[in-house]
């Protein structure tokens, strides 16, 4: 008999597309300038900073940046590049499908012309496979140095405006509830799809990741270790040197059309009634300022511990018979520079948060395993993965695989061994591929330089393993010749998709069905004539 992995495990499989899968995974890593041994032993023992000498303009500005930066607790970044591109090109794109083309085009979101000439279902099938090819889990190392999120997110509140919605049907008050949120955290397109959609729920979906049950609670920023000492003497000061080079205005002109107007200042029309149009030459002043900031942060004993160099310029451009008096000045075009040369060095020397996404790379022989990882069943999951390593040890797949989630947790050393196996494979050739095992040997180095420089250690970190896995029985199954969907009934919701190569036990068939079960012991339904070898 077979013994149900999910019921040892987990809960029975929910029913659900398999998303493309990834691991959103985020880790705090030491400042910019902080990459060598010798630098963190420079760094070690700074516990505070304060300002130093200030030579040349904008003195006031640079100390206020700098301590704005120093103590700015969100260093680092904090989404994946797939992860944004999935909010805004799924977001997008749901909206197109739950407003109407028209009124969506009128409302100045990008794209919506594009989405409003297509059909409502064809947008939204489009955007979902965008979505999926980027979404995925978030899994973040408990190693305890990032500020864990307190309190509902943004996107917890508009789905619970959306819950009050269906509960009350009081739409006109929630409706505006969930648009004042959006509006704050400056989704401008959820604001106005809400006004024109009616629909928060949609809405919501479009723009929040409704996340997977288990993830890893979002960080809102880094514990720093480097604290700023306004008044008084610190361990460390920095001293900068800004010069500022006001470049020449240069004076030209621009053409510019305009209706042409007769001497009373009325628009002349031709004889259709249209407006005539002219072109006029309009003069304009173009104003460049250039500023390069020198600075360093020195111990009291006058040793150097890093330098940062910053080279900028702004311009500003006005025309017509008033553009003397719109120019901006030099002084304002270069004070925020000078801000902007002070606030790198937050970044570079506190420690940063860093988020990566971490590829899985599925085969016949691993993605029943991941699609339980994608639900944040772990432990099942690695018994699957466990399984097929063991069933065919010249299976790359296996141990990429495991390396990818056990990387997730923290679990580095391991990782790396594992994904040193997978990578002398011609499959995991590729860039995509065959970084994991450099990218687990940095992270070992961050974290030695992390005790070093900050005197930040690591808590204990570790995959939840089972205590045991059951036997996955081979017997009587058939491996899988192509790609096709698994359904919890015939013609019923899609489970997952299945991979070529995936081991399936056939139950019982007519013409058009097979009733299946996975190495899991789960069950579904197939709908393919050749789906075996």
């Amino acid at each position: 008999m077979v013994l149900l992995l999910v019921c040892t495990l987990s809960t029975a499989l929910a029913g659900g597309p398999v998303i493309a899968p990834g691991v959103n995974s985020s880790r705090v890593v030491p400042g910019g300038k902080v990459k060598s041994m010798e630098m963190a032993t420079k760094v070690a023992g700074v516990k505070t900073v304060s300002i130093g000498t200030i030579s040349g303009p904008y003195g006031k500005r640079f100390t206020d940046s700098l301590y704005a930066s120093l103590r700015y607790t969100k260093q680092g970044q904090y989404k994946t590049g797939a992860d944004v591109g999935a909010g805004a090109m799924g977001g997008l794109g749901q909206l197109a499908a739950v407003a109407s083309g028209g009124a969506l085009s009128s409302t100045g979101i990008p794209g919506a012309g594009l989405a409003g000439n297509l059909s409502e279902k064809l947008v939204g099938d489009t955007t979902d496979k965008v979505a999926e090819r980027l979404d995925g889990i978030d899994r973040h190392p408990a190693e305890g140095f990032g500020i864990v999120r307190a309190g509902p997110t943004t996107g917890d509140r508009i789905r619970e405006t959306a819950e009050r919605v269906e509960a009350t049907g009081d739409k006109s008050t929630a409706l505006k509830g969930a648009a004042k949120v959006a509006s704050a955290a400056g989704f401008g397109q959820a604001e106005a799809a809400l006004d024109l959609t009616k629909d928060v729920a949609k809405v919501g979906a479009a723009f929040f990741r409704e996340g997977v049950e288990g993830n890893s609670p979002p960080y809102s920023g880094v514990k720093l270790p480097i604290s700023v000492v306004e008044d008084g003497k610190a361990d460390a000061v920095v001293n900068a040197t800004i010069s500022q080079k006001n470049l020449p205005d240069k004076n030209f002109k621009k053409k510019k059309k305009k209706k042409k107007r007769d001497k009373n200042g009325k628009v002349i029309k031709d004889k259709n009634g249209k407006p005539i149009w002219i072109t006029v030459e309009v003069p304009c002043i173009k104003r460049v300022v250039e500023l390069s900031v020198q600075s360093e942060l020195k111990k009291g004993d006058g040793t150097v511990i890093m330098r940062s160099k910053y080279n900028a310029s702004a311009e500003d451009e006005k025309c017509g018979p008033e553009r003397m008096k719109k120019i901006a000045s030099h002084n304002s075009l270069a004070r925020p520079l000078a801000g902007g040369a002070a606030s790198k060095w937050g970044g570079h020397l506190q420690p940063q948060m860093e988020t990566i996404r971490l590829k899985f790379n599925p085969s016949g022989s691993t993605a029943l395993g991941i699609s339980h990882i994608l639900k944040n069943r772990h432990a099942a999951g690695m018994c699957l993965l466990q399984e097929a390593a063991a069933h065919n040890p010249a299976d790359p797949y296996a141990p990429y695989n495991q390396a990818v989630i056990l990387e997730a947790f923290g679990v580095y050393g391991e990782a790396r061994e594992l994904y040193g196996k997978a990578e002398t494979h011609p499959d995991f050739q590729k860039g995509r591929w065959n970084d994991g095992r450099a990218r687990s040997a940095r992270r070992i180095k961050h974290m030695k330089l992390m005790e070093k420089a900050y005197d930040m250690v690591s808590a204990p970190t570790a995959f939840p393993h089972a205590e045991s896995c059951p036997e996955v029985d081979r017997s009587d199954t058939q491996t899988t010749a192509k790609r096709t969907t698994l359904h919890d009934s015939k013609g019923g919701n899609t489970i997952r998709r299945l991979h070529e190569g995936e081991a399936l036990r056939v139950l019982s068939e007519d013409k058009k069905w097979k009733e299946v079960q996975q190495l899991d012991g789960t069950v579904g339904w197939v709908k393919d004539k050749d789906l075996f070898e």
